[in-house]
């Protein structure tokens, strides 16, 4: 599990323009002004690809922190 929170980390950097350091559980749309609806987008599709995973709607509808990612990545690739 410790991969995907590294892969997580470095999706959000790059799609953020962040320092991978800067990325932590208290990462989210709330308190990272980069965050924007684009740049979710492009995180969306990216660990998408990334997993082989689809999100619903009202999972998309939430992912807008760090731990909202983990948490439906996680639950998919159980």
């Amino acid at each position: 599990m410790k991969e995907i929170e590294k892969n997580l980390k470095i999706t959000l950097a790059k799609f953020l323009n962040a320092n991978i350091k800067k990325i932590n559980s208290k990462t989210s749309t709330k308190n990272n002004s980069s965050w924007d609806s684009l740049a979710n987008l492009n995180i969306l599709i990216d660990v998408e690809k990334k997993y082989k995973i689809r999100f619903t709607k009202k999972e998309i509808n939430e992912l807008n922190s760090y731990n909202n990612y983990l948490k439906y990545i996680k639950k998919k690739i159980k």
